[in-house]
């Protein structure tokens, strides 16, 4: 079942809902995988900021 657009996505694909107790057997190099890399010193700054941390 389509659901929307993930907006996470950068190509916006359709996001999918699977039906709750089914189990899915998808191939490894059909799973798709995407994060982001983030500065280290920008989240140390931000985490010094927002969390007093040293």
């Amino acid at each position: 079942m389509v659901t929307g657009v993930d907006s996470a996505d950068r190509l916006r694909r359709p996001r999918q809902l699977s039906t709750a107790g089914s189990v899915l057997d998808v191939p490894e190099e059909g799973i798709r995988r995407e994060g982001a890399i983030l500065a280290r010193e920008a989240v140390a700054a931000r985490l010094r900021a927002e969390q007093s941390w040293t």
